[in-house]
C-alpha cells in the first residue's frame, strides 16, 4: 500500500492512491464531509496534493464550518499564481463574504477588478460581490454608529464623562460624518471640556465648514472647524515651545514634563487658544509647575507675576481635568 522514496518520504502505491482518492471524492459527492476530509488529509499526508484534492479539502472544511482553515489554504494556493489562481480567488472571496469579512473582500476584489487579465465571467461575479459587500459593510457601519450615538446620549444623561469621550473618539476614528446635533454639545454644560475637544476634532477631521460655537472654561468662541488651527501644531504652542526649548538640553526630563503639561492644557481648552503674546508667561508657568513636581526649586527662578500665577492655576486645573478622563 505504501513505500518510502529515496528521500525517506512515505508514498502510496498508485493503485491505493487512486482508490483512496476515488473514495474521498465519492464521500464528498454524497455529502459525507467528515469522512471525505479524513481521506483527503491522508492523501495529503502522503504528498498527494493535486488541485482536485486541495479543492476537495477546502469544500469539506467550508461545509463543516472550518472557514479559517479553508481561508488559510486558499491564501497559500493563491500565492502560487498558477493556472488555478482565479478558481482559488473565487473560493477566497466566497469565504470572505460568508464570514462577513467585507473590508478584506473589497480590497481583494478591487485589486482583481483592476486587472485586465481577469476572466469575464469572474469579473461579473466579483463586481456583484463587491457591490453587495459594500452595501453590507455600510449597513453594519450605520447600525454600529447609531449604537455608539445612543450609548453617547445615555452617557450624557448619566454624566459618565469618560464613556462620553471614549465613544466620541471611537466614532472619530471610524471617520464617519458627525450628525448635525453633535455640534450642539460644544455649548452644553453637561459635556466635559475634554469630550468637547474630541467632538471638535471629529468635526474638524470630517471637514465641517459650518460656523460652530464653543463654550469652555467660561470662554466662548465661534469658529469653522475645518479652518481651525491644529490642536498641537499652532502658532501659540510654537512660541511656547521656543521659550521652553532651552531646557531640552539642560534638563530633558524637566522639558518633557513641561511639554506634557502644555499638551494637556491645550487639549482641554482646544479650539480656544491663549494669545500668542502670552507665550512667555505660559512657558514660565509651565517651568514653575514642572519644577515643583520634580522638587527642582533651585533650578527655576520663581516669579511674583500675577499673570504667571493665574496661568499656573489654569494649567494645573487642565491637568486634573485631562487625567480625569484620559489615562496616559
Amino acid at each position: 500500500m505504501e513505500k518510502q522514496d529515496t528521500s525517506g518520504n512515505v508514498i502510496l502505491f498508485p493503485k491505493w492512491k487512486d482508490t483512496l482518492e476515488e473514495e474521498s471524492l465519492q464521500a464528498l459527492k454524497e455529502k459525507r464531509y467528515e469522512e471525505a476530509l479524513t481521506k483527503l488529509n491522508k492523501l495529503i499526508s502522503y504528498q498527494a496534493e493535486s488541485y482536485e484534492i486541495i479543492v476537495g479539502k477546502m469544500m469539506c472544511l467550508m461545509e463543516l464550518g472550518y472557514y479559517q482553515e479553508a481561508q488559510d489554504i486558499c491564501e497559500l494556493e493563491m500565492q502560487k499564481k498558477d493556472e488555478h489562481y482565479y478558481h482559488f480567488i473565487h473560493m477566497y472571496v466566497t469565504i470572505l463574504f460568508q464570514t462577513h469579512q467585507y473590508d478584506l473582500l473589497l480590497e481583494q476584489a478591487g485589486y482583481e477588478l483592476a486587472s485586465d487579465s481577469l476572466p469575464p465571467e469572474l469579473r461579473e461575479q466579483l463586481q456583484q460581490l463587491y457591490h453587495l459587500s459594500e452595501n453590507m459593510r455600510n449597513d453594519i457601519a450605520e447600525k454600529e454608529n447609531q449604537a455608539y450615538l445612543a450609548d453617547f446620549q445615555e452617557a450624557v444623561k448619566k454624566m459618565d464623562h469618560r464613556k462620553q469621550w471614549r465613544l466620541v473618539e471611537n466614532l472619530r476614528k471610524r471617520k464617519e460624518t458627525p450628525p448635525a446635533e453633535m455640534a450642539d454639545c460644544l455649548i452644553s454644560s453637561d459635556i466635559h471640556p475634554v469630550t468637547k475637544t474630541a467632538i471638535f476634532n471629529w468635526l474638524k477631521n470630517s471637514g465641517s465648514i459650518a460656523e460652530t460655537s464653543v463654550h469652555k472654561m467660561d470662554q466662548y468662541l465661534s469658529i469653522t472647524p475645518a479652518s481651525a488651527p491644529d490642536l498641537w501644531d499652532n502658532e501659540t504652542n510654537r512660541q511656547i515651545l521656543a521659550h521652553i526649548s532651552l531646557w531640552e538640553q539642560e534638563n530633558p526630563t524637566l522639558f518633557q514634563l513641561m511639554e506634557k503639561l502644555l499638551y494637556r492644557y491645550t487639549y482641554v481648552f482646544y479650539p480656544i487658544l491663549p494669545p500668542a503674546g502670552d507665550a512667555e508667561k505660559i512657558a514660565e508657568a509651565l517651568a514653575q509647575i514642572a519644577a515643583a513636581y520634580m522638587n527642582l526649586y533651585t533650578t527655576v527662578t520663581e516669579t511674583n507675576d500675577p499673570s504667571v500665577g493665574s496661568y499656573m492655576e489654569t494649567i494645573q486645573l487642565c491637568e486634573a481635568l485631562y487625567l480625569g478622563i484620559i489615562e496616559d
